[in-house]
């Protein structure tokens, strides 16, 4: 009686410690052909990654590629790719998360990329690579998909996850690195004017140790995306807490109303567009007023801090971080100088 026979590579064929193929495996196969059996290699590798191992071991036949590849009698069959919007889903999602990804757009191991975001999560891959690395690279454009390589996939975030469990300080390390991208992702989301985005990553980073030290795997929730809550909400809480702080200022704040009893905020007041300032005060009455106020209520040291950050000397913004650099001072101290300054303005302002 014909039977059939299919076998995985690593730990049947070839030894787990120092995958080198196992002698006895090659006689059994022997035996099993000589026998009229169905003999065949089943494995996840890609086709030209098994090929080798095909050879090797003198197998006509062969699954691979997870399934999509075929061999029969030493032909390839067929070799189909992953599903296009599958792979779109994907690779968006990586994206949107901040991991690194690469894929497979042939049979070969060429593997492509926009940056090399990958390699800086998780290093270069341990198998022989080929990488094409182009900031122009469009996936969305690609063809076909062979391969998508993740930089943390599940069974490592797993692997970590327990390491943790176990007291691994590195572990904790391993899932906050490969993690900030998606802080900074999340980040660009919230990052206002007036607020620094060192202090916004620092707090981001807070939310994420947070998530991996609450984290539950068997909630069957992966830990980006409950890393993802957070991060936010530890950001809206920044936010809730300084609305709350007597005494700061936001460029939103109403200084006023205009003839028609509309309110206007600092940041009309301060906007590099004139038309549209001249629209919401009526007038360039204001404009003056505020310049006026500049060089008055404020202190030489607030005055120029006040110009340079909203460019009112040469219609170029700077950032607290370039003011400090410029006047060699501390960002903290320029922050709370604009803030003092600000305060002023608004009380001289709607007083006016």
């Amino acid at each position: 009686m014909k039977k059939y026979f299919f076998f995985d590579i690593d730990g049947t064929l070839t030894d787990l410690k120092t995958h080198q193929i196992v002698p006895s495996a090659k006689v059994a196969l022997e035996k099993l052909k000589q026998a009229g059996h169905f003999v065949c290699l089943n494995t996840g590798r890609a086709h030209y990654k098994a090929e080798k191992t095909r050879k090797e071991f003198n197998f006509e036949n062969m699954v691979c590629n997870g399934g999509n590849g075929i061999v029969l009698d030493g032909i390839l069959k067929e070799n189909i790719p992953l599903d296009k919007q599958g792979a779109l889903k994907i690779i968006q999602e990586a994206k949107e998360k901040g991991i690194g990804y690469l894929v497979a757009i042939n049979d070969s191991q060429e593997v492509y990329g926009e940056n090399d975001l990958f390699i800086q999560q998780v290093g270069y891959r341990k198998e022989p690579t080929t990488y094409i690395l182009d900031k122009e690279f469009d996936y969305k454009q690609v063809d076909n998909f062979y391969k998508i390589y993740l930089a943390l996939d599940e069974k490592e975030e797993a692997k970590y996850l327990e390491l943790l469990k176990s007291g691994d300080k590195n572990a904790k390390g391993v899932l906050i690195e490969r993690n900030l991208r998606l802080v900074a992702h999340i980040v660009k989301k919230y990052q206002i004017p007036n607020k620094d985005i060192d202090e916004l990553i620092s707090i981001g980073t807070v939310g994420l140790i947070k998530a991996i030290d609450s984290f539950d795997a068997s909630k069957g929730t992966r830990l980006a995306t409950y890393a993802s809550r957070c991060i936010e909400n530890e950001i809206l809480m920044l936010f809730r807490s300084n609305k709350k702080q007597k005494g700061e200022t936001f460029l939103h704040d109403p200084i006023g109303v205009d003839k028609e009893g509309n309110e206007i905020s600092l940041i009309d007041v301060l906007s590099s567009d004139k038309d549209s300032v001249v629209e919401k005060v009526e007038s360039n009455i204001q404009i003056r007023a505020l310049y006026a106020k500049i060089n008055t209520a404020l202190s030489e040291r607030e005055g120029e801090i006040i110009r340079m950050r909203y460019g009112l000397v040469d219609g170029k913004c700077k950032t607290q971080r370039e003011i400090a650099s410029l006047l060699g001072i501390s960002r903290s101290y320029v922050s709370r100088i604009e803030k003092k300054a600000l305060k002023k303005l608004k009380k001289e302002l709607a007083s006016k």
